[in-house]
């Protein structure tokens, strides 16, 4: 799109060094042509940006007829929301706490969640969650120092000075989401908007040697590292 060439290119190329990785090895040049197009050892009369000898270089358009059919889990960022008893690096609070928390005042039930990511789909032949995650949604700071102060104030020890940092760092919409530190990153709206009323999910991990779907019961806080689909039925499995 600014007047440069690929003029000859070789695909899938074993990196040479230690890294377990495959790359394309490209040559461009900027303005008029004056040598042969060789596309993986082959003389071609074009290459596109995406390394074929035809079509075009535009991104493919977005299929519309595809659009609420998947999404991602929410970002939480920042295992200080979890309960967890096997952590191992003593960022979340174990199980017990959170059943002493809950003992104490009933009321911090209405904010914790099971928690289920890509390894809990991948590993457990049930899929069974073993962590809790503090969500408040999308509720103020106050709301939340006034119905949940326990809670609250675990986040303001483990997740506060994390996401304040960041926040400070960066100047985008990452930047200034993370200054709301008592919410997650990203709270997946769109998708508990097209789930309302569901009684289970389809979800398959990001990260697995192989592809393989299972079902979940809505009411789970799904991680980011699972993709969630809107479907209740097997014909849609």
């Amino acid at each position: 799109e600014h007047g440069g060439h690929i003029y000859r290119a070789t695909k899938r190329v074993k990196w040479p060094g230690d890294a377990a990785v495959v790359v394309s090895v490209i040559h461009i040049v900027k303005g008029q042509i004056l040598r042969d197009l060789v596309l993986d050892s082959v003389n071609v009369d074009n290459i596109t940006a995406f390394l074929y000898h035809r079509g075009g270089n535009s991104d493919p358009a977005r299929l519309a007829a595809n659009a609420g059919k998947s999404f991602r889990g929410n970002d939480v960022l920042g295992m200080g929301f979890t309960f967890d008893d096997t952590d191992k690096k003593g960022v979340a609070l174990p199980l017990a706490e959170m059943r002493r928390l809950i003992e104490a005042d009933p009321r911090n039930r209405e904010v914790i969640f099971p928690y289920i990511g890509g390894e809990e789909v991948n590993s457990s032949p049930t899929q069974t969650h073993h962590r809790y995650v503090i969500n408040f949604g999308d509720r103020s700071e106050a709301e939340c120092r006034r119905r949940w102060p326990d809670l609250l104030m675990i986040l303001e020890e483990r997740v506060k000075p994390s996401r304040l940092a960041l926040a400070q760092r960066s100047i985008s919409s990452r930047g200034r989401r993370a200054a709301v530190w008592w919410q997650f990153m990203h709270r997946a709206k769109d998708l508990h908007a097209a789930i309302a009323g569901s009684e289970r999910i389809l979800v398959n991990s990001q990260v697995s040697a192989i592809i393989q779907f299972a079902f979940l019961p809505v009411g789970n806080v799904c991680a980011i590292t699972l993709n969630v689909y809107p479907y209740q039925t097997y014909a849609a499995f």
